[in-house]
């Protein structure tokens, strides 16, 4: 895994792993203060992964390769979160299993979209270490980058499946969402060259930085921006691809953000786009049976 693959993916474990643990009875200020600071990550990760999550189904045709050895062990000393892929396996430190339900499905990209998760996966938090045989190393290196990303989110998926005994099935919802469309006067973007590859998103509070990326990518981001909240739906019917920059004031950052504009009224003016509210059917996993994994 490449430098700019293995950083997100520490900075998706500090996102996903606080969002899952962080306690009910928190303040609002403190979850506020949680939400500002974790944001960023959550959307550098998405640009890394969500692509290649696409196609990688627990049921996908696609042949899947998978771990040799799984070690799994509650962690009750806590420390730092951490999951790391290497050439060999994946090892990760104080992870929830919510956690792992989210890189294993990056098309999952709110918690709503998860039901009958058991209690005891917000506080539980587990050491794992996944190691591939010579055979499996050897075959993953061969495969282009994101088919690698796809078999690892289908190895991680099977050991799910082996070690919490995890029984799924995928049911659509109607959830409140945005749709994303073509405010009045037309969009103003900006087309990327050909020949541009898509780069990571960059996020900070207050702006979000896209290259050669569709709007189907940005809606992705804009699901986890703290004033939307909802997964959005790209109902502009652009197909291209475009260098996107967004600046606006969050409510919390008022005098260090980059602009003065509300979040809803800089897309509009900036990139000639508005969020409408709506209602629509949402792929949801419906977690229909999960254990306590045995240590070993």
């Amino acid at each position: 895994m490449g430098n700019i693959a293995r950083k997100v993916l520490d900075q998706l474990m500090t996102v996903i792993g606080g969002f899952a643990g962080i306690p009910a009875t928190a303040s609002a200020s403190k979850k506020d203060d949680f939400h500002s600071r974790t944001t960023s990550a959550a959307i550098l990760a998405i640009s890394a992964f969500g692509q290649a999550g696409q196609v990688a189904q627990q049921n996908s045709g696609a042949k899947s390769l998978a771990y040799d050895v799984v070690s799994v062990r509650q962690n009750v000393s806590r420390g730092s979160m951490k999951m790391d892929e290497t050439a060999d396996g994946l090892s990760s430190n104080n992870v929830t299993v919510w956690a792992l339900i989210f890189f294993a499905y990056p098309d999952i990209k709110t918690g709503d979209q998860i039901e009958g998760m058991p209690a005891w996966t917000r506080a539980a938090f587990f050491n794992m270490e996944a190691k591939m045989d010579e055979g499996t190393v050897r075959a993953l290196a061969t495969l282009p980058e994101e088919e690698r990303a796809k078999q690892r989110q289908l190895m991680l998926q099977a050991v799910l499946v082996d070690r919490f005994k995890m029984k799924i099935h995928h049911e659509s919802r109607d959830r409140k969402t945005f749709a994303l469309e073509i405010a009045p006067g037309g969009p103003k973007l900006r087309e990327s060259r050909p020949d541009e590859e898509p780069s990571p998103v960059a996020m900070r509070n207050g702006r979000i930085a896209l290259r050669a990326q569709t709007l189907d990518a940005l809606t992705k981001v804009l699901t986890h921006v703290p004033d939307v909240d909802r997964v959005v739906v790209d109902e502009t019917g652009l197909k291209g691809r475009y260098d996107i920059t967004l600046t606006w004031a969050p409510d919390s950052q008022q005098n260090e953000a980059d602009s003065d504009l509300s979040f809803f009224t800089a897309l509009k003016e900036q990139l000639g786009l508005k969020l409408i509210p709506s209602k629509s059917s949402v792929d949801t996993i419906v977690v229909d049976h999960l254990e306590m994994p045995s240590e070993n």
